[in-house]
């Protein structure tokens, strides 16, 4: 298990009740992952090994780009989100296998975006999302 990107994570915007930075609707809305700031194109690595199941255009009513892949974790499913690439910066397509820590694309700013960073979330196999930087401290992400 590796962290998706590189160096010391920061945060722009942590998992749970936020303000909406576009301003839209309500003041608060709820944060379904977290976004790590990078400079575009970044390299973003798949936190653990896997299977791609979605690459592509949003879908679910999110930003486009979005990377989804399904990993088998001691017996249990999770699936993660890599959301806000351009059209350039997907470097993976369904079906294909990724080992964790492979670069799978490159950080963007598209879509519902205030800049370049990676949104990453962390789905259980109920689609129930959880707060990643726990869940990748729990199963020993570098």
């Amino acid at each position: 298990m590796v962290a998706p990107i590189d160096g010391p994570i920061s945060l722009s915007s942590t998992y749970g009740p936020r303000n909406d930075p576009l301003g839209r609707g309500s003041a608060y809305s709820f944060h379904l992952g977290q976004d790590i700031p990078a400079a575009r194109n970044t390299p973003i690595r798949a936190a653990a090994a896997g299977t791609v199941i979605h690459a592509g255009a949003g879908i679910d009513g999110r930003s486009s780009n979005l990377i989804i892949i399904q990993h088998n974790i001691n017996g249990q499913t999770f699936y993660t989100w890599y959301v806000h690439m351009y059209d350039d910066g997907v470097y993976v397509t369904p079906g294909q296998q990724v080992a964790a820590g492979d670069v799978i694309g490159g950080v963007g700013s598209n879509g519902n975006s205030t800049g370049p960073h990676l949104h990453f979330e962390v789905h259980d196999a109920a689609n129930n999302t959880m707060d990643p930087l726990p869940w990748l401290q729990q199963h020993g992400a570098v």
